[in-house]
C-alpha cells in the first residue's frame, strides 16, 4: 500500500480494527483527516499512519464544515 492511497471508511476501520462509526467520529472530532469526493468520504493512508504513529495532523474541525456535508 502506498501512502497516497485513499481508503473507504470501512477499509480504514478494518485497518485499525475498529467499527466504521468510530472512523466517522474520529473524522468529525478532527482526530483523523479525511477527504470528501462528492458524497463519499475517503481517508488517506498517510492520515491513518500518522494517527497510529501519534503525529498531530492539521485537520479542519467538524464545526467548520458546512452542515450539509455528510460524513458517510
Amino acid at each position: 500500500m502506498t501512502s497516497n492511497e485513499l481508503l473507504t471508511r470501512e477499509q480504514a476501520a478494518a485497518s485499525l480494527q475498529v467499527h466504521p462509526v468510530t472512523i466517522s467520529r474520529m473524522v468529525r472530532d478532527g482526530r483523523l483527516r479525511a477527504v470528501h469526493l462528492g458524497r463519499s468520504l475517503r481517508i488517506p493512508r498517510a492520515a491513518l499512519d500518522a494517527l497510529v504513529a501519534g503525529v498531530d495532523q492539521p485537520v479542519l474541525a467538524a464545526d467548520h464544515w458546512p452542515s450539509s456535508t455528510p460524513l458517510w
